[in-house]
């Protein structure tokens, strides 16, 4: 009787402390799953202030039109969206190079009827890469024939001293 009493004691601890590592475990996988779900929560929460930023920018910029009256707001945007590496670059193309190459749209006109095609996707969001795309009217054969044309260009996204900026503009020129 004793020995059966001993078994069943036995039995009972070993099934108890087995039953306490399987609640650790669970607690764990949990708390692993819950940060993880926090995680993802977090960079799509990211990824919407990002392609709000860049459709920001796009909005603004594209509302004004290419003038030496507009020029100070143009800068004034370039400023607040843009980093500084990026404004030093936009500042050499513009005054240095003799170019006339809008890199912000990939030199493609940006006016009120393209801003309603205005898309931004995330492309690579480890990198703070995002796809910026929209449609415009072009005349690449004659000014008498308009065509439709998409345009799309990478757009390089980080933080500049705590606040989201535009950094690079790729696949232009």
């Amino acid at each position: 009787m004793n020995k059966i009493i001993f078994v069943v004691g036995l039995f009972t601890m070993i099934y108890c402390e087995e039953k306490k590592y399987i609640n650790e475990d669970n607690n764990k996988i949990n708390d692993s799953l819950s940060l993880e779900v926090h995680e993802k929560y977090d960079v799509f929460q990211d990824s919407i202030k990002v392609k709000n930023l860049i459709k920001e920018f796009y909005v603004s910029y594209g509302s004004l039109d290419y003038s030496i009256e507009n020029h100070k707001k143009i800068d004034s945007l370039q400023k607040i969206y843009c980093t500084n590496k990026l404004n030093d670059k936009l500042f050499d193309i513009f005054n240095n190079s003799g170019m006339d190459y809008d890199i912000i749209t990939n030199d493609e006109l940006l006016n009120i009827e393209s801003l309603k095609t205005l898309n931004v996707k995330v492309k690579d969001i480890k990198s703070g890469l995002y796809t910026v795309s929209f449609t415009t009217i072009s005349y690449p054969i004659s000014p008498t024939e308009p065509i439709e044309k998409k345009v799309s260009f990478d757009v390089k996204v980080l933080i500049d001293n705590g606040v989201l900026k535009i950094d690079e503009i790729l696949n232009t020129f």
